[in-house]
């Protein structure tokens, strides 16, 4: 019986992740990321022949729809290429406009309060939208516990 006793103290340790030996770690998941929310008044076609540009302090990502929203269900993807790892979606809602969201992908090591976002989209200077955002911190485990998670949001 002592020695069954002295394998599970081995191994509460063991899995402790804070500075409390007594305290566990739950083992939930976050991830960080920057969403930049925006719309456009372009047609069909201009918004079909424009350039989308996502930046994040000086890398930027740029690159062209290949499919267009035809209805306010229908979600294209659009495929940006550069240094900054971005995913884009365009929408069309019931009022005629086009919805623009890029979610950026960052790295929590780098991100910090003060970061610059910009979308663009050429020929619109109307959806261009940028800023430096503030970061919420999230730390689903509790504050001594991995991981912790930085968001933000721009929205025009």
């Amino acid at each position: 019986m002592r020695n069954v006793l002295i394998l599970l103290g081995v191994m509460v340790g063991a899995a402790s992740c804070s500075n409390d030996p007594e305290r566990e770690c739950t083992l939930l998941a976050c991830t960080s990321g920057v969403s930049l929310k925006t719309s456009t008044t372009l047609s069909h076609d201009d918004l079909l022949n424009a350039v989308i540009t996502a930046c994040r302090n000086e890398g930027c990502s740029a690159g062209k729809p290949t499919d267009i929203p035809t209805g306010p269900t229908d979600l294209q993807g659009v495929t940006l290429q550069g240094p900054v790892a971005t995913k884009v979606q365009l929408a069309k809602p019931s009022n005629g406009t086009y919805s623009v969201t890029v979610n950026f992908a960052i790295d929590d090591q780098t991100a910090k309060d003060g970061d610059t976002y910009e979308v663009r989209i050429d020929k619109d200077d109307k959806a261009k939208l940028s800023g430096p955002v503030k970061y919420a911190v999230f730390a689903p485990n509790g504050a001594d516990c991995p991981p912790v998670c930085r968001n933000a949001t721009l929205q025009k």
